[in-house]
């Protein structure tokens, strides 16, 4: 997310290799991870970016050898940059790689390849389990949302499957995945919520909490504890953005708490509306309704969860969109 905000990057290539997968499989298996950790890293993953934009990982030298890929780079006389840390066998993945390794070469000709290839074919049970997750949440797996009645149907009929949703639908938001024993403490928890009740993890610097039956991923950051940013939008999109020449114009660009009676207009043909109303409309939690609105020159310009004032809206020149970005 970094380099794609930074560097308007579409695509981020990595170097990882099939040592690499083998270390990473081992790593997992030593967790006691199940089929998506042990498909070890993906050749190809998209990440999305909080307002919604995508950048494409990719990991080409997954199945090339690491001794060939050092012969390639010395006979082309390329240089690469070696961590001094990846020598210090207290580290993991570093013992594995010194120790661990080498020794299974010796006991099994290929060892490496071998491990490499199990990812990948775990990899492709993953695809299906994700598959059937799809099909059985098609309808009640909206974003960063997860219908909290079916889910529990679900699980009454078959546990194993509501797990699959729900460890898809965690995946689906880039979070990590819990632990057995975390997963366990919340569908007791989700057995015995009543309507109305409150209920919240945390999890992965992340609340997780259940409001109008449904389960929301949210940030664990304070809503206030951040500051309004401007994304640049590349002039082939086809997205609306504000006019960069009208933000650099602008005397004042601040963000304010909401005290009540602001309106917005966020739709073409609509009257603007209070944001009470607007917050109602769209269902954004009272946790989102914290969040400091965007004003510019003392007019409200943007509202997180809700959108940008229409009025100064283009889809011509040079134009950033304007985006809350929690502070770490």
């Amino acid at each position: 997310d970094v380099y794609k905000r930074q560097h308007q990057l579409d695509h981020l290539l990595f170097a990882h290799h099939q040592h690499d997968q083998a270390e990473t499989v081992l790593l997992q298996l030593l967790r006691g991870a199940g089929p998506a950790g042990l498909a070890g890293m993906p050749a190809h993953k998209e990440l999305q970016t909080p307002n919604g934009r995508t950048v494409q990982v990719w990991r080409p030298l997954l199945e090339q050898d690491r001794t060939q890929l050092q012969i390639y780079a010395k006979q082309h006389k390329l240089s690469w940059v070696e961590d001094p840390s990846n020598q210090n066998t207290r580290y993991r993945r570093n013992a594995i790689r010194k120790k661990i390794l080498p020794e299974l070469e010796q006991i099994q000709g290929g060892a490496i390849a071998n491990l490499a290839r199990s990812a990948q074919w775990l990899a492709q049970s993953q695809v299906l389990m994700d598959q059937l997750a799809q099909h059985d949440a098609r309808t009640w797996i909206n974003r960063n949302q997860l219908s909290i009645a079916p889910l529990m149907t679900l699980h009454k009929q078959d546990p194993a499957r509501a797990t699959n949703v729900m460890r898809y639908w965690l995946k689906r938001n880039q979070l990590a995945m819990p632990s057995a024993e975390r997963l366990q403490s919340w569908w007791r928890d989700l057995k015995s919520l009543r309507a109305g009740a409150k209920l919240e993890w945390l999890h992965d610097r992340h609340h997780i909490r259940a409001w109008r039956n449904a389960l929301r991923i949210e940030s664990a950051q304070p809503s206030n504890r951040g500051q309004w940013i401007f994304v640049p939008i590349p002039e082939s999109s086809n997205q609306a953005g504000l006019a960069w020449d009208y933000c650099q114009r602008v005397k004042t660009i601040e963000g304010r708490p909401r005290t009540g009676g602001e309106r917005l207009k966020i739709k073409p043909n609509t009257p603007s509306k209070s944001l009470k109303n607007l917050y109602q409309e769209a269902g954004v939690p009272p946790w989102q309704r914290q969040i400091p609105l965007l004003f510019m020159d003392d007019e409200l310009i943007a509202v997180e969860g809700l959108g940008v004032s229409i009025a100064h809206l283009t889809t011509e020149g040079q134009r950033v969109w304007p985006e809350w970005s929690y502070l770490d």
